[in-house]
């Protein structure tokens, strides 16, 4: 008999896990992989999830999806809130909205998940910090089986997303979560 090798198997192949969680219709349909990586990494020791625009744990898609992997692989979630952008996007009043997100999604990650949590602000003064919070991301992303994060449309978030996915092995998925009813199925 001749074995399977790692791109074959059914443990490690992203199709096959995500046909296993039998996800709804509407929230499969929210479901996307912009990158070549098909492979989980399922030697990792958890899954990494980077909300970018979805700040809330409720009628978070793209939160349902990076739970219900981690169930299913048996593996922790870590969750990265960066706070990062130029100074015309990161004003004081948007500074102080997602730092008010943060401090209430957060400890509710935790204590309603078990999920681990990190927030990273950057420095408004220099564009220095913002280089070293997406390294410390990239680092722990090549270390993560696979990245969940929401479906970013705009910049500084969409940027941020697209350089994770072009500098790491592992899948990324992007879940739309910023409409009621999911986009995709219906431009089809």
């Amino acid at each position: 008999m001749m074995s399977k090798n790692r791109n074959e198997s059914e443990d490690d192949n992203l199709a096959a896990t995500l046909s296993a969680l039998d996800l709804h219709p509407t929230l499969s349909a929210r479901v996307s992989n912009l990158t070549s990586h098909t492979v989980l990494n399922t030697s990792a020791d958890f899954l990494l999830y980077l909300p970018t625009v979805v700040l809330r744990d409720y009628e978070n898609p793209s939160l349902a999806v990076a739970t219900r992997l981690a169930n299913h692989l048996n593996k922790p979630l870590l969750a990265i809130l960066n706070i990062t952008g130029p100074p015309t996007y990161l004003t004081p009043r948007r500074l102080s909205f997602l730092l008010e997100a943060a401090s209430e999604t957060l400890p509710s990650l935790t204590t309603k998940y078990n999920i681990s949590t990190l927030c990273n602000v950057q420095n408004l003064t220099s564009q220095l910090p913002t280089a070293a919070i997406i390294g410390q991301t990239l680092s722990l992303a090549h270390r993560a089986c696979i990245v969940i994060t929401d479906e970013p449309f705009v910049d500084p978030h969409l940027s941020y997303v697209s350089k994770i996915e072009a500098n790491i092995r592992v899948p990324v998925l992007r879940v739309d979560g910023s409409t009621i009813v999911p986009p995709r199925p219906l431009l089809q």
